[in-house]
């Protein structure tokens, strides 16, 4: 399936700005068109950032079950992506679910 016109954004080049060392960057996408999270899945995928995002092994993660910044930074999921709406574990790992952030995380910056 093409992607929309719409989402095409430079996410192609966003793998050069996350920074290469001890942080970690959050991002949460507007999803207004309830797009499915299968259409970011190829535009992460192509700029590098679904080897970089973190991924939970289940969800709802409990807030005293979210890795550390030091773990995260050291295995190399420096990238945590919210979908406001639409997110799938099962579809694509990465994009967790933006209504189910944790309650005061206290290393992610809106």
């Amino acid at each position: 399936m093409p992607i929309p016109t719409k989402v095409r954004c430079p996410l192609s080049t966003t793998q050069s700005v996350i920074p290469t060392f001890s942080e970690v960057l959050s991002l949460l996408i507007v999803n207004i068109d309830n797009l499915s999270p299968t259409i970011y899945d190829p535009i992460f995928r192509s700029a590098g950032l679904d080897t970089l995002s973190f991924a939970p092994t289940s969800s709802p993660i409990a807030a005293a079950n979210w890795p550390t910044l030091g773990s995260m930074i050291d295995s190399g999921k420096r990238l945590v992506t919210f979908l406001d709406n639409a997110a799938n574990l099962g579809s694509v790992p990465y994009l967790l679910d933006g209504t189910r952030i944790p309650p005061k995380p206290v290393y992610f910056l809106f």
